[in-house]
């Protein structure tokens, strides 16, 4: 069994940057693009990021949702 050490600042700061670098869960950028990733390819052959089919297919009803409110409140003859 070791024995406790006492330790300075700023080596305590060194082992918690290298703790917490591996926690996948602190990096909320990379959780947010695998959640809105593709899920069974989540990148194309070129290696660029492929949206998943979901957020497309509600993108493109908002979209023509939106149009359509657009077109019936100011464009109406």
């Amino acid at each position: 069994m070791s024995r406790l050490q006492q330790i300075d600042l700023s080596e305590m700061r060194q082992h918690l940057l290298e703790f917490y670098a591996q926690d996948s869960e602190s990096d909320w950028a990379r959780n947010a693009k695998q959640l809105l990733a593709d899920p069974v390819k989540p990148q194309n052959e070129k290696g660029r990021f492929r949206p998943h089919p979901v957020l497309v297919l509600m993108g493109t009803i908002a979209l023509i949702t939106a149009g359509t409110f657009l077109y019936f409140s100011y464009f109406q003859p």
